[in-house]
């Protein structure tokens, strides 16, 4: 017997044959994968510009007299900087600016900060409990201050190091620090820091002097005080 062929499903077949060969093709499985002839764009990344971040923007969002960090190696020293509108409200306040009796370690209000002075000073509590100037104490042993004469300052955009030149012990009655001096002014006010310190420290002559200056109480008599001398390398 000859098969029945149907006329309708032979017409659908030409059909579909025929929409076969004039649509696109989409893809088609291979193995796992569907493979498209379809043109795919590359779309080219659009760069981002970087928008620089500030080290200490979250410090400086807690208190906007936030100056920079200080940090000396051998020492416990790692701690923040401020800076008041006098030297006397962070003799009580800490670097978040809170009532704290051990206060902060904070510049001069004279200075400008960020590496634009000639001299800078900073001044912090002795503190017996070995925190904020407490280990500028151990500068009083020549061989200390020999392994470990280099302080690191990070201002708000750069850091810079300073090199101790001079250790002084002096009473806050008759001490005066000179913040203006400029050229060889500023250069034989460093010579006298340097012979009035009780090491013989060698100064390697510079150009260019910027003087940095460390203040702690000390209690070798009443009301004396500390005062490390750096310059920057």
């Amino acid at each position: 017997m000859k098969p029945k062929y149907s006329f309708g499903l032979f017409f659908a077949f030409v059909i579909l044959i025929t929409l076969g060969l004039n649509a696109p093709t989409f893809g088609v499985w291979s193995g796992h994968t569907v493979v498209s002839d379809v043109e795919i764009k590359r779309v080219t990344p659009v760069k981002v510009k970087e928008t620089y971040v500030y080290p200490f923007a979250d410090y400086i969002e807690a208190n906007s007299d936030f100056e920079g960090w200080i940090e000396i190696g051998g020492t416990s020293i790692d701690d923040p900087l401020v800076k008041g509108l006098d030297n006397e409200h962070y003799l009580n306040y800490d670097y978040l600016d809170k009532r704290n009796s051990a206060g902060a370690l904070f510049l001069d209000y004279r200075n400008q900060g960020n590496f634009y002075d000639n001299h800078m000073v900073i001044y912090g509590h002795y503190m017996q409990n070995g925190t904020k100037f407490h280990d500028l104490h151990l500068y009083k042993d020549k061989e200390f201050l020999e392994n470990n004469s280099i302080i690191t300052l990070k201002g708000l955009r750069e850091t810079k190091e300073y090199e101790i030149v001079s250790v002084q012990i002096v009473s806050a009655y008759t001490y005066y620090l000179i913040l203006d001096l400029v050229d060889e002014g500023l250069e034989e006010y460093i010579k006298a820091m340097n012979r009035a310190s009780i090491h013989e420290v060698n100064i390697e002559k510079k150009k260019d002097l910027k003087l940095l200056t460390l203040v702690t109480c000390t209690y070798e008599f009443d009301n004396a005080r500390l005062l490390i001398h750096a310059i920057m390398k």
